[in-house]
């Protein structure tokens, strides 16, 4: 079943600009949330300052925090605003300033007192959001006294990325304030590139560069007219760094396609990718594998609309191959609907039919059912009749051969890549098999037995022509070395009649002999 690529109507509007979004509070606990159209927040966090001492000496301000942290629709955040530390009285320390953050070090220290106080350490102001804290600012050390040091400022400086943790700012209570940043339209996506094979189209792209978090794609839009209507692209990012991205489409219907992408985020739409143009091509129909002797002939019904195609490429790949190192192809003109493969022998197979556009790219395909096992040519019981060629050494013709050792032959005009089967007659000796080459030629290093009986045999090789009939190559030669020992035959029993033909044969032919002889001499003496 194909599933034709749809496209939403109409084209996505930029979203209206939000309100401004800005909150200040410098005393206990608050919260912020981020309203709509907004992808980050620019604080300041100023931590309390610390307390004075007795003799009112001021204690340390607190740290100060300046930061932009990105942010989504609906993120809640919790202010916690850490409270002064306590100034000394006489006698009395001061008390540690108080936070309500769910870190309890945000807390300052209470002052020392040894007849004379120390004022209390500030709090620091922390900002959280899902009760994690993300940014935050120590507080002040209270003022020492005599010698004794005032309490400890509660918290550290810290915020996403590198921040500086000697920077203070001013002597006063803690504060948290915040300045929402407009999200703004991703840039135009780079490098598109959609290459189309096997009813898929795979489509790549450079990610939007962005100058911040407020400007990033969230998600990705694809227009397959060029940008007229547009629809959600479901991608995927290979997570190599790269900053590439990825995503495809099955199944699409044949036709022109212009393709643009864009990426989207709250503040809208952003700018398309340059266009990059495809033909989708139409896939053959109803593909049959017929198998052969080492064979394959693929049949199949070209598509109705053949607009794009300059042909057609069978296949077959062994079932389960993982790469396309076995794979055999058959390039097959237009109007022209089958093809015979020649594949090595005893294996199953996958076969299919594709779509080749002008430039020569593979293109929709469609398979047939896997095949069974193929079967290789067998072993012949005798001598076949002879087809055109021989089987050759590497320097020309056979005519002898030597038992024990390894000679090379070579053979031609065969099936290319089907099996051939190399044999020894009479006998029949198998000597091997081998796969001719894509020019359906073969080259085969063959031992003959050491135990067969010198004389005439006849090396055979048999396989399949480039038709898909039986091809015999058959050269007769002669066998030396071989260490077989030849009995004669034994002559045949006579008749029990007690009489012997030879004896009187014998005697007749003497007496023929003799009276020749005579007639000779009569001669000579008539003509004396």
């Amino acid at each position: 079943m194909s599933t034709v690529v749809v496209v939403s109507t109409g084209v996505a509007s930029a979203a209206p600009t939000p309100a401004a979004f800005t909150f200040s509070t410098d005393s206990g606990a608050t919260s912020a949330v981020v309203p709509a159209g907004y992808c980050a927040i620019d604080w300041v966090v100023l931590g309390a300052r610390g307390g004075a001492s007795e003799e009112g000496t001021p204690g340390e301000p607190g740290g100060l925090v300046t930061t932009r942290v990105t942010v989504r629709e609906g993120d809640v955040f919790l202010l916690y605003p850490g409270s002064p530390g306590g100034d000394a009285g006489v006698g009395a320390p001061g008390v540690g300033g108080a936070s309500g953050a769910s870190d309890p070090s945000a807390a300052g220290t209470n002052g020392g007192l040894n007849g004379t106080a120390s004022g209390g350490g500030g709090a620091g102001s922390v900002v959280e959001r899902l009760a994690v804290p993300v940014v935050g600012a120590f507080g002040g050390d209270g003022a020492a006294s005599a010698g004794i040091p005032g309490g400890t400022g509660g918290g550290t400086n810290f915020a996403p990325g590198t921040v500086d943790q000697t920077r203070t700012g001013a002597a006063g209570v803690g504060s948290i304030s915040g300045t929402g940043v407009l999200c703004a339209t991703p840039a135009a996506p780079g490098d598109l590139v959609v290459d189309q094979s096997f009813r898929v189209l795979d489509i790549t792209f450079d990610e939007p560069v962005f100058t911040d978090e407020t400007d990033r794609a969230d998600d990705f839009e694809i227009s397959y007219d060029g940008g007229t209507t547009w629809a959600a692209l479901d991608v995927f990012y290979p997570g190599d760094g790269s900053g590439g991205v990825g995503a495809r489409i099955l199944d699409p219907a044949p036709g022109r396609y212009d393709i643009v992408v864009r990426g989207t985020n709250e503040a809208g739409n952003g700018a398309a990718s340059a266009e990059v143009s495809v033909l989708v091509l139409a896939p053959a129909t109803d593909v049959t594998a017929t198998v052969g002797v080492s064979s394959i002939l693929v049949t199949f019904v070209e598509p109705a609309d053949t607009t794009g195609i300059s042909g057609y490429q069978a296949f077959a790949s062994p079932v389960g191959a993982q790469s396309s190192a076995d794979l055999v192809v058959c390039d097959v003109p237009l109007g022209v609907t089958s093809c015979l493969l020649g594949v090595p022998a005893g294996i199953a197979y996958g076969v299919g039919v594709g779509s080749i556009d002008v430039q020569g790219e593979f293109g929709a395909a469609v398979y047939a059912e896997d095949t069974g096992i193929v079967p290789g040519p067998a072993v012949p019981t005798a001598v076949p009749t002879r087809d055109d060629g021989d089987v050759v050494g590497p320097v020309g013709p056979i005519s002898s051969v030597v038992a024990g050792q390894t000679s090379t032959v070579i053979g031609s005009g065969f099936l290319p890549f089907s099996t051939v089967q190399l044999s020894l007659l009479p006998g029949p000796v198998d000597l091997g098999t081998v796969v001719a080459d894509e020019n359906g030629a073969f080259s085969l290093s063959v031992t003959i037995p050491a135990s067969l009986a010198n004389g005439s045999y006849s090396i055979v090789a048999t396989g399949t022509a480039p038709d898909g009939t039986a091809r015999n190559l058959v050269t007769a030669v002669t066998l030396s070395g071989g260490t077989a020992v030849v009995t004669p035959a034994r002559p045949a029993a006579l008749a029990v009649t007690g009489f012997d033909t030879a004896v009187p044969l014998a005697g007749g032919a003497l007496a023929v002999l003799a009276g020749v002889g005579m007639l000779v001499g009569a001669r000579r003496r008539s003509t004396v």
